[in-house]
């Protein structure tokens, strides 16, 4: 099927968020003195467990974000898992995005990825599409973010759900300086609290409830999407 142009805009702003996510989780796992753990260490995938967090952005615009672990699938005989995120707030408000990744080594791979808004049905990325996000995740990251700076120290972070005792982790790099703090108790990604200051001004993300329950808020069978050709790598 072939979509209106306001569709295919909105798909293409939803597969560059989603992308930046996946580099986010990958830079976020990879923080350490020196090298770090790797992405094994801190994303822990628990099917039904995940996390919601209040998002300000320079202009102190908030939303909101969860971010669950809805199920889990083996392929080839790696365990993987669905993510799923979904959004309040802001110009992405009812939007539901969930991919089944799994980590290899210090890498993630995306075998599958949908996607559903409030003016769309669910649909699904294709193949084609998500071995360029896969290239992206494994080449995208620069030598700095892969060495995420150093570790400050434990601290206590007060949060809505009560305080968190974390590890600080601060790296500075071209694009700004981040600092995260992590807690193993948080699923999937330990995430706690982050301040990323770069050119734009200041990012903050703080966790405001932990979930047990999580289930996939999109029910229905996605579509495949048949995009626009892609252009050359």
């Amino acid at each position: 099927m072939l979509f209106a142009r306001k569709h295919l805009v909105f798909l293409l702003m939803v597969i560059f968020t989603i992308t930046l996510l996946v580099y986010s989780a990958v830079s976020f796992a990879q923080m350490g003195a020196m090298r770090g753990p790797s992405i094994a260490g801190l994303f822990h995938p628990k099917v039904g467990a995940g996390a919601a967090y209040e998002v300000t952005d320079p202009k102190g615009q908030k939303s909101e974000m969860e971010i669950s672990v809805v199920g889990q699938e083996n392929v080839g005989g790696t365990p993987a898992y669905w993510l799923e995120m979904s959004f309040t707030g802001g110009p992405s408000t009812g939007s539901v995005m969930k991919y089944l990744m799994a980590t290899q080594g210090e890498e993630v791979h995306v075998y599958r990825m949908i996607m559903k808004s409030p003016q769309m049905r669910a649909m699904e990325m294709p193949e084609a599409m998500m071995s360029r996000i896969n290239e992206g995740v494994t080449k995208g990251l620069s030598t700095s973010e892969r060495s995420m700076g150093k570790n400050l120290g434990t601290e206590v972070v007060m949060t809505k759900v009560g305080p968190k005792r974390c590890t600080h982790w601060q790296s500075v790099s071209e694009s700004g300086t981040s600092d995260s703090w992590v807690n193993m108790d948080v699923y999937p990604n330990a995430m706690v609290k982050s301040i990323s200051k770069t050119a734009d001004g200041t990012h903050t993300t703080e966790l405001i409830r932990t979930i047990t329950d999580a289930r996939t808020k999109i029910t229905e069978e996605p579509q495949k999407m048949n995009l626009p050709k892609m252009p050359p790598r």
